[in-house]
């Protein structure tokens, strides 16, 4: 048993494309402000809630992060993490962060379910 102080907590809007139900999947999001030590990163046990309660939460382990910018985002990962063409993708965040542009720093999160 995992002592809950040692779980990292995290909440998606909802469960898109349904990836909660998937052993791996990818989620984009904000890019971390620093570095992460891999060592960190392959021990942390994360728990995924979805705010609108469309899936049950999961616990998690990172398995690999990919830092890029939103303009260059391709189809393949925004299908693949949200269900939905870069195009949308691209309206979807900026509407979640008006801020955002072109050159918002992006990381593609690769988690695994904890079985």
């Amino acid at each position: 048993m995992i002592p809950e102080t040692e779980i990292t907590r995290i909440t998606f809007l909802t469960d898109f494309n349904h990836k909660m139900s998937c052993d791996f999947f990818l989620h984009i999001d904000l890019a971390p402000r620093s570095p992460l030590p891999e060592s960190d990163v392959l021990k942390a046990v994360i728990e995924i809630t979805a705010a609108d309660g469309s899936h049950a939460p999961i616990r998690v382990k990172m398995i690999d992060l990919c830092r890029l910018e939103l303009g260059a985002l391709f189809n393949i990962i925004t299908y693949a993490s949200h269900g939905m063409d870069v195009y949308d993708f691209y309206d979807f965040f900026k509407n979640k962060n008006p801020k955002a542009d072109a050159t918002t720093p992006l990381a593609i999160y690769s988690y695994q379910k904890i079985i």
